[in-house]
């Protein structure tokens, strides 16, 4: 009996210790599923960071020009650019509705796929404090993801160096061309930005991002923490440096850091044991998830 009781106990005390080695180092199809789920995370950033780009360049050029159509287009025109239209109250400058317009799509000149209608409501100038903008995405395509929702910015003011803080709250429903919904995000965030030294000139501009998301996926629930500071350059496709740190259930399973501040599509995956390097997707038909 004895001996039979050390045989239980020493099984049991292995299978306790195989569980919870199991816990602490995910499996490789873990560690698959964690590192295709960064990939396609940075693939949105990359994506939704275009969209925002788009709306705060075109709103550069119409404050530039006072809002004044009239002339035909809010810049230089260059392929695939959208059809600018803008309407306000007969009786004041704001609020204003601006439609960005891709039509039934059309390809940029980075070879990229882009249809549907970005139609944004701004209360005033854009680079004034507490100045609101909600930007809603309809029938919004790039490439093959489909992506709707409502993206809120509001101007909070100068920081001490004089750069304008941004308070950003966004909801995200993003799909495959097939129709299928491949994931949901909530996002609150806070983004500075540095306009450089010509206001009219957006392509000077850089940025620091802060904040989390809530990401919805297959009915699970995933939290991700910015936890150093995302900075681009906005001539920069990708974050040049940064980490953001992926939880589940209260506990960081990964993180995903950006670089050293090299303009490039290099990042680097890890789950605390294994460690990736990533290259970031960029040009057409890399964009293409599936679920």
């Amino acid at each position: 009996m004895k001996k039979t009781g050390f045989s239980s106990f020493f099984l049991l005390s292995i299978l306790l210790i195989i569980i919870s080695c199991t816990r602490k180092d995910s499996s490789p199809s873990q560690v698959e599923d964690l590192l295709l789920q960064s990939e396609k995370d940075a693939v949105f950033e990359t994506v939704l960071n275009k969209a925002d780009d788009q709306i705060n360049k075109e709103i550069t050029k119409l404050e530039s020009i006072n809002y004044n159509t009239s002339t035909g287009k809010s810049g230089k025109t260059e392929l695939c650019d959208a059809i600018i239209t803008v309407e306000m109250p007969a009786t004041s400058k704001f609020p204003k509705t601006i439609t960005l317009d891709f039509g039934n799509g059309c390809t940029d000149k980075e070879g990229n796929f882009r249809a549907g209608k970005i139609i944004v409501h701004i209360t005033g100038p854009y680079w004034e404090k507490n100045t609101e903008r909600h930007a809603d995405l309809v029938d919004y395509r790039y490439n093959d993801l489909k992506i709707a929702g409502e993206r809120t910015v509001i101007n909070k003011g100068l920081n001490i160096d004089g750069y304008v803080i941004f308070e950003l709250k966004n909801t995200e429903l993003i799909g495959n061309s097939n129709g299928g919904l491949l994931v949901e995000r909530k996002i609150e965030r806070t983004r500075i930005c540095n306009r450089g030294a010509n206001h009219f000139l957006y392509d000077d501009n850089e940025v620091w991002i802060t904040g989390r998301s809530l990401i919805k996926k297959n009915g699970k629930e995933i939290i991700q923490e910015i936890t150093i500071p995302l900075y681009r350059k906005i001539t920069c496709q990708h974050f040049q440096s940064g980490v953001i740190a992926t939880f589940i259930k209260n506990e960081k399973v990964s993180e995903l850091n950006y670089g050293n501040g090299e303009c490039d599509d290099n990042a680097t995956w890890t789950n605390g044991t294994i460690t990736k390097e990533i290259t970031l997707n960029t040009w057409i038909n890399l964009y293409s998830v599936n679920p």
